[in-house]
């Protein structure tokens, strides 16, 4: 992503617009309401050769051999491994509902808060997080 493109922020709980706009993805899911741990996981597991595993004691999901995505059911976050570019400034525009765990690789972790996400915002993220990842190696 060009360093002088600005992502919008999400779209917490005010409809469709945001991020998925400016992604150019319609959703797969036609509901706008926050996400839960259980969407996140058929989120990840609708993705052709994903597969679940775990990673130091929490669910993860994979393709191939990399991990694209965790969840933390206890807390309702999911993680993100999206390209740092787009983790910093997602990050910085929604701070209340994500923050940048990590940084590695080229990628930035980010911890987002399902409750406070719409489904319709979240899929394109979990399809970006996945893509990544499935084109390594």
């Amino acid at each position: 992503m060009p360093p002088n493109v600005k992502v919008p922020p999400l779209n917490q709980k005010q409809g469709r617009g945001g991020l998925l706009t400016f992604l150019h993805k319609i959703p797969t899911s036609g509901s706008k309401w926050s996400m839960t741990v259980e969407d996140a996981k058929r989120t990840f597991l609708s993705f052709e050769g994903s597969f679940e595993s775990e990673h130091m004691g929490h669910p993860d999901f994979r393709v191939k051999s990399g991990i694209f995505a965790t969840t933390w059911p206890d807390d309702g976050d999911a993680v993100l491994r999206l390209p740092l570019p787009l983790a910093e400034s997602l990050v910085a525009q929604n701070s209340a509902s994500m923050r940048l765990v990590s940084r590695s690789g080229g990628a930035g972790w980010v911890r987002i808060k399902l409750a406070q996400v719409e489904k319709a915002d979240f899929q394109p993220l979990a399809e970006l997080a996945y893509e990544a990842c499935s084109k390594k190696k």
